[in-house]
């Protein structure tokens, strides 16, 4: 994850971008591809849990990588990896995550890439209501 925030701190101009639009072989694309086949080789499922909440924890950080777009395609793929990794344990943690995390701002896309990437599923009634009332901000 630090090497993917430095190449991104490196090159500025590709903050912007999504992962997917860099060029094949790009330095991220590269990087992807090492932790995914890292993830996939991990089978201490404690220790991807560990890793998959500092990942997360990035999302919500200060730094520039957790809020651009190249950085959270990186991030959340990341997670998707350590998802699939570990039978899907991860998107049921993801939920408790961002509850916990109510106290932040909730960014409403972030949300809905956590979603298309299937670390959310709007599956349970109970679920939905409190991921509305959070993209709300609380007002309704």
């Amino acid at each position: 994850v630090g090497k993917a925030e430095e190449c991104v701190m490196r090159s500025p101009q590709i903050a912007g971008s999504a992962l997917s639009s860099l060029p094949q072989g790009h330095e991220l694309q590269v990087l992807m591809v090492q932790f995914r086949s890292f993830a996939a080789q991990c089978s201490d499922e404690r220790a991807i849990g560990v890793l998959a909440l500092k990942i997360f924890r990035r999302l919500y950080d200060a730094t520039k990588f957790g809020r651009c777009p190249v950085g959270v395609d990186w991030l959340v793929g990341a997670l998707s990896s350590l998802n699939d990794a570990c039978g899907k344990k991860v998107a049921r943690e993801v939920y408790g995550w961002l509850m916990q995390s109510e106290g932040q701002k909730t960014n409403r896309d972030l949300i809905c890439v956590l979603i298309g990437a299937g670390l959310l599923s709007l599956s349970s009634g109970d679920y939905t209501v409190e991921l509305l009332r959070l993209m709300d901000g609380g007002r309704g």
